[in-house]
């Protein structure tokens, strides 16, 4: 009686942790959290986190694996590519531009709202991804997105604002991906 009497309440618990995860972070993020993390992903993922925290004033951190800058107008969430897939795209909002650093629109994501139109306040890639850069990207933005090379600093794309995506730019070494520009 007691074996069930506690499967009860653990079966509860988890219930009402689940109902709650649902209602604070929403679907995807519901979805995510009953998906394993290894511990050196979730490690990894913690110092990626850290370091961000560390090198932009007036970051915050706002779950785990994520970092809000520009007062909430960007938000960068670290993750693997596997734990991505498993669940699930995240939600582009409109209004907003989203970088992921995998193709089809998975591994660490960039999501920014800014009006970013030279090259002292436009997002340096390299600040969140590793060197090969850029997988993948939706402009739900009004703005045009002009994505650079890493090596030659010219424009690789230019992405018309209010819809325009592709599930995989600049997806290998030498179409590194540096820098966006949103004007």
């Amino acid at each position: 009686m007691k074996v069930i009497q506690r499967l009860c309440s653990f079966g509860a618990s988890m219930l009402l942790v689940l109902v709650f995860s649902a209602g604070v972070f929403g679907t995807n993020q519901a979805h995510a959290a009953t998906i394993p993390v290894s511990q050196t992903a979730h490690s990894g993922i913690q110092q990626q986190v850290a370091t961000l925290l560390q090198q932009v004033p007036g970051s915050k951190q706002t779950a785990w694996n994520a970092v809000s800058l520009d007062n909430g107008k960007t938000i960068v969430t670290f993750t693997t590519k596997a734990y991505s897939v498993a669940s699930g795209p995240s939600n582009c909002r409109s209004g907003w531009f989203c970088l992921w650093y995998d193709t089809g629109y998975t591994g660490a994501e960039v999501q920014s709202s800014s009006y970013r139109c030279d090259s002292s306040s436009a997002l340096v890639l390299l600040n969140y991804f590793p060197t090969d850069g850029l997988g993948s990207y939706i402009n739900y933005s009004p703005y045009t997105l002009k994505i650079y090379n890493v090596y030659d600093s010219k424009i690789d794309y230019e992405s018309p604002g209010h819809w325009s995506s592709d599930t995989s730019s600049n997806n290998d070494v030498y179409n590194a991906a540096s820098m966006v520009e949103s004007c």
